[in-house]
């Protein structure tokens, strides 16, 4: 028997054009290289993270929660029991956990595009999966959030045509007018070829 063609998948935080070997990169993308996750025959095209400002921007709340009760903590320092620098250890240790949280979310998050389907894969302790076959996709848009606009990222919405499948939410993605276009395309081919099995 021949062995499996070893497709070259693009995968990278602020989406570069190095490729990379997937199955030594990111744990999620060795899965479905064994098929657990993947049709027959199924073949991927694209795969990102969200770009880096992912970490921050999904906590910024929270951070701004805890510098908050800081700067109160301060404010309040004679009428609070115990010293100062007991309260400023804390919010170092809490915001630092969100953090590391918000990291671990970065991580096991994959926007994946095969000739077949659209995926986003998340999860840390048990994986989650939504995907949208293209022949059956009504819109891809992108937009972007205040946030994201200052950062320069935006969030890519492919919605289906019918309710029974997921809508695919590719979020905080790096050069989001450019994977748009790559997305498009990907769909625009599937519908003018032949029908695909099970889609």
């Amino acid at each position: 028997m021949s062995e499996p063609r070893r497709e070259k998948l693009e995968i990278d935080a602020s989406f570069t054009e190095a490729t990379l070997s997937p199955a030594r990169t990111h744990p999620l993308a060795a899965i479905m290289l064994t098929g657990q996750l993947l049709q027959g025959g199924e073949v991927v095209q694209l795969m990102l993270r969200p770009s880096l400002w992912f970490i921050p921007l999904i906590c910024l709340k929270f951070l701004g929660c805890v510098a908050i009760a800081l700067i109160a903590a301060k404010i309040y320092d004679e009428q609070l029991p115990g010293p100062m620098r007991f309260y400023l250890e804390a919010a170092i240790f809490i915001a630092g956990t969100r953090l590391a949280i918000a990291t671990m979310q970065w991580y096991t998050r994959l926007y994946v595009l095969t000739d077949l389907r659209v995926m986003r894969i998340a999860g840390i302790f048990r994986i989650q999966v939504a995907d949208c076959p293209l022949r059956r996709v009504a819109v891809a848009r992108t937009f972007c959030t205040t946030r994201e606009k200052i950062t320069r990222i935006g969030t890519i919405e492919i919605i289906p045509q019918e309710e029974t499948h997921h809508v695919c939410t590719w979020q905080m993605v790096a050069r989001p007018r450019e994977v748009l276009k790559i997305v498009r395309a990907a769909i625009a081919r599937s519908k003018q070829g032949g029908c695909h099995p099970g889609n």
